[in-house]
């Protein structure tokens, strides 16, 4: 039964839970503040994640204090709290303090061609290799010097080593050995137990559970997440590896070291690395994800996250193998996605198949990382809409800052909180997403489709040949599994075809076959699809072929499998009675199409859900432009639209066709349709008024409702009154730095400033006073008070046009609590260039940052760098704000108009902005129109722009970059009669 209470006003199970970058200096009532900030964004809780820029001591005293204090705020604001397992990321050091003891430090195998009697430390063994002119392995053999070999052999030593140096991003140390039990004990024993011993009554309770982030077992030959010259050479290691392979494959795998590296001529599949890749998948799992999986059962913790990586075949297969089998060990299976264009549909497939099928009640994705300032609200509908599509069901937007302070503003923006100007709308997002979660978790999909899930078939295929900028492949045979395990993927969910995957490793524990149904855990198919699986376990393809006997549908699409366990094989025999097809999909969909709901356009994902009699199906556009489809579902049942946006939930116009109820639709950009077919819910009828256009806002007066920005971020820098540089304050900061020999501060390249603090005597060193210069013209002087935003320093001066501004007049500025803001005295300001400077102590913790002048005036782009304030134009028009004195503005716009009482709708083509409010209703997503009421003859338009001008724009090469366009277009207003 369908709970309409859900669909009105969903509660906290079903809304995201963001990472709280926790990266600053922790104070209880900021603490506290942004907590009732993100109940306002419609978040249902919070994870708490240490981030680049923590200063209060990881897992210290007062860091344990304040996270059960946070755990405390989110209980009383009825929300979830999740612990985050790590200071950053990946998972398992304790920001490095479990990699001090140096044999819990993760580990590599290297290849090295010897020149002379020299051998590497940590020896596994030498090698006379002979190799063709491609590099492949022709023949091999143990030798014991490089003098033993013969013409046309090379001699290659193999070893192992600790990996990563003294990576400063673990803090000085390095990744833990993930396939070393010790490690990961160590890892509980320094994080989990200290959090259990303070808050551990709360375990369960109001702390649900706990992310892990990354874990890894090292990368496979493709150099990824490693600092060392010859990482592209590295392949993972443990000290046991050698005695567990010969136990788990019965041959010694020191034996045949050359062809993991240089693969093998006579054989495109390689056994030995396919054995290889499978032994290490089971030594990350069993002493990894089972020991952690186990303290957290045992502790009543949830166990979420994701491991590294996920996107494509090379992904899983060069950092952790079938992702799929790690989730055995995930009380909620996750993912993540990055970047506002990655559409990567098998992803949360994945996740949401091994969850269905291990009986877990949710998966995680953690999202909008690395998206960017320059993000709508409506591009975050548009992302998550196709994962949580997908299976989704518990959102970790990334990332919501504490602080902004120093390189955190560089730390994978933007910031879905405080400091983006449409944080106050952005709950309309979560409302969103937790009705849609509610409808699609709760409800039973009725899959009956599974693929056999590819990955165990790029094992053999990788060699040092194989991978190129990490995660491209090379190889043509890996790079048609790779095409065809994601068109695939792709082309049935575009079709509105549902389906899971099952992977062979889950299968040979959790599969069987009973008549005509195929099951793996928890979930029966009538239909399997063999495709990209180059290679087939033994398990699987006699499971195959007693489901043919048995009635079941096989569909083989693209070339049949060819290695059998890593052997070659012929399966023409075995797989007789399946349907046999090239690679082509639109033969592959009629066959499989479930029938009970049509749509007929060609890109379109649907979803169905069943709720004891009745159904709810979700479309969703997947096209850039304006589609036409109609949407076939077969029901008795009255179809009712849901309003997702709203909770709403109407009647529409139908029709029915030989079984079906018919709706026709047009969809948007991206738009979704829900509907539920009901004959029991209540509903409203739609309103039937006729529309006529009173209205059309092409121009308009209009009020600010921050201070506008000029951005400095070109200074001279002077170091104890000498010019060092004029550039980019980042780069000014790394010439800084490297004047002094200090490292450079990157928040993925640094030591946390906690850990310095603790631990480095230096760190408090003065290295001399720091002055930065900029310039700046004003053509038409401000009648209003104009301020200056900066990031506080130590014994910190500001001078204006040679004189020394007094301070006492400082307030903390409503964008973050980093920025400070002064008025400048008018006195001191003049018609023509003005020159403001910093000056303040330079130490290793202070922050080279940009500042700002702010006021109620106009910005012109200037030459060489220097701006213009000039006036603000008296009407805004439709078009580029940028050329209408605003090209730094990330703020909000306020409109007002006459407009008689009465019931409107606002409709215009296009934004250039997040939000559009109407006397307070929104416009945020396509198709871009609101309804609104006026009561007092009065409408109150207001626009709330993105920060990406603000803050992600830079002047590199003597030039501005990264200025882009924001703006409103014609607005057109129609009352209702």
């Amino acid at each position: 039964m369908i709970d309409v209470k859900q669909i009105k006003n969903p509660t906290k199970e079903y809304r995201a839970k963001p990472f709280w970058s926790l990266n600053g200096k922790l104070k209880k009532e900021e603490l506290k503040k942004q907590i009732l900030n993100m109940k306002k964004m419609g978040f249902g809780g919070a994870f708490l994640h240490s981030r680049s820029g923590l200063k209060t001591e990881y897992m210290g005293e007062e860091w344990l204090d304040l996270m059960d204090y946070c755990v405390q705020v989110l209980k009383e604001n009825d929300m979830e709290a999740y612990l985050y397992d790590e200071d950053r990321w990946p998972s398992g050091t304790c920001g490095g303090y479990v990699t001090m003891d140096k044999t819990l430090r993760c580990k590599s195998m290297l290849s090295k061609e010897l020149i002379d009697d020299t051998l590497p430390e940590n020896l596994l063994g030498v090698f006379a290799v002979k190799l063709n002119a491609e590099g492949k392995c022709v023949s091999y053999r143990k030798i014991e010097n490089y003098q033993q070999v013969e013409q046309g052999e090379k001699p290659y030593a193999f070893y192992w080593r600790e990996a990563q140096g003294d990576d400063p991003f673990f803090n000085g140390q390095t990744y833990i050995d993930t396939m070393y039990k010790p490690a990961v004990e160590k890892f509980l024993e320094l994080t989990h137990e200290k959090y259990k011993a303070v808050m551990g009554d709360k375990f369960g309770k109001e702390i649900v559970g706990v992310f892990m982030d990354e874990p890894n077992r090292g990368p496979m030959l493709n150099g990824f997440s490693r600092i060392e010259p010859e990482r592209f050479d590295e392949v993972p290691y443990t000290v046991a590896l050698f005695e567990e392979f010969e136990k788990r494959m019965g041959y010694k795998l020191q034996n045949h070291l050359p062809v993991i590296w240089f693969g093998k001529e006579s054989d495109p599949f390689v056994k030995e690395t396919y054995d290889f890749l499978e032994v290490v998948q089971q030594l990350f799992v069993e002493n990894y994800a089972m020991p952690y999986y186990e303290w957290c059962e045992k502790n009543k913790l949830c166990l979420t996250g994701h491991i590294l990586h996920e996107d494509n075949l090379a992904c899983q297969v060069t950092m952790c193998g079938s992702i799929m089998r790690f989730f055995e060990y995930m009380s909620y299976p996750g993912m993540d996605n990055l970047g506002s264009e990655s559409t990567f549909y098998t992803v949360p497939e994945l996740v949401s198949s091994a969850a269905k099928q291990l009986g877990r009640k949710n998966t995680l994705d953690e999202l909008y990382g690395c998206t960017g300032w320059h993000m709508n609200l409506s591009d975050y509908k548009r992302i998550g809409d196709w994962q949580t599509a997908g299976g989704i069901t518990l959102r970790c937007p990334h990332l919501s800052w504490y602080t902004m302070e120093g390189d955190a503003k560089r730390d994978c923006p933007a910031s879905l909180f405080h400091q983006s100007a449409w944080y106050t709308e952005y709950h309309y997002i979560e409302d969103y997403f937790a009705r849609l979660t509610y409808l699609l978790k709760e409800g039973d999909d009725m899959v009956d489709t599974a693929i056999i899930n590819p990955i165990e078939s790029a094992y053999g295929l990788s060699n040092k040949y194989t991978f190129v900028h990490f995660f491209g492949v090379t190889d043509p045979i890996f790079a048609r599994l790779e095409y065809e395990y994601a068109t695939l993927c792709k082309d049935l969910r575009l079709n509105g075809q549902a389906f899971d995957y099952i992977d062979e490793g889950l299968f040979a524990k959790y599969g069987s076959v009973n008549k005509d149904e195929f099951i793996c855990g928890l979930r029966k198919y009538k239909k399997i699809i063999v495709n990209a699986n180059y290679n087939m376990r033994s398990t699987t393809l006699s499971a195959i072929k007693d489901f043919i006997a048995n009635g079941g549908k096989v569909y083989c699409i693209g070339e049949i499998p060819s290695y059998l366990d890593g052997v070659k094989h012929d399966f023409n025999d075995d797989l007789k009675g399946a349907v046999m097809m090239p690679f082509d999909t639109k033969t592959l969909l009629p066959l499989i199409m479930d029938t009970s709901i049509i749509n007929t356009n060609g890109n379109v994902i649907v979803e169905k859900r069943k709720f004891g009699e009745d159904l709810f199906v979700f479309a969703l556009s997947q096209e850039k432009e304006p589609i036409k489809t109609s949407i076939k579902i077969a029901t008795t049942k009255k179809p009712l639209v849901v309003n997702l946006r709203t909770g709403e939930i109407t009647d529409v116009d139908y029709r029915q066709e030989e079984g079906y109820v018919v709706i026709d639709k047009e969809l948007d950009a991206y738009e979704e349709f829900a509907v539920i077919c009901s004959d029991s819910i209540a509903y409203k009828n739609r309103e039937a008024k006729q529309l006529k256009k009173v209205a059309s806002i092409t121009s308009a007066e209009f009020n600010l409702l921050e201070d506008n920005m000029l951005v400095l971020d070109y200074p001279r820098l002077y170091v104890n009154d000498e010019l060092l540089c004029q550039k980019y304050f980042v780069f000014c900061d790394h010439d800084l730095r490297r004047k002094h020999g200090l490292a450079i501060r990157h928040c993925e390249q640094m030591v946390q400033p906690w850990f310095k603090e603790k631990y480095f005597d230096t760190y408090k060193n003065k290295y001399g006073r720091v002055t930065l210069e900029y310039d700046f013209n004003i053509k038409d002087m401000p009648e209003d008070d104009v301020k200056y935003m900066f990031e506080e320093q130590p014994a910190f001066e500001l001078v204006l046009n040679g004189e020394k501004v007094k301070l006492g007049n400082k307030q903390s500025s409503e964008i973050d609590n980093c920025f400070t803001v002064v008025t400048l005295p008018k006195e001191l300001l003049k018609v023509g260039k003005n020159t403001i400077s910093t000056s303040f102590d330079f130490y290793e913790y202070t922050n080279i940052e940009g500042s700002f002048i702010l006021g109620n005036f106009g910005v012109e782009l200037g030459n060489d760098m220097v701006d213009n304030i000039v006036k603000l134009p008296n009407k805004l028009k439709v078009g580029d704000l940028r050329e209408q004195g605003l090209p730094y503005y990330g703020g909000r716009i306020r409109i007002e108009k006459e407009l008689e009482p009465g019931e409107y709708l606002a409709k215009t083509n296009d934004m250039d902005l997040s939000v559009e409010l109407f006397n307070g209703n929104p416009i945020i997503f396509k198709p871009f129109e609101t309804d609104f009421t006026v009561k007092d003859n009065k409408l109150i338009i207001e626009m709330a722009l993105n920060r990406n001008n603000s803050f992600a724009t830079n002047s590199i090469e003597d030039k501005r970059n990264n200025l882009i366009k924001q703006g409103f277009e014609e607005i057109i207003i129609y009352k209702k009669i």
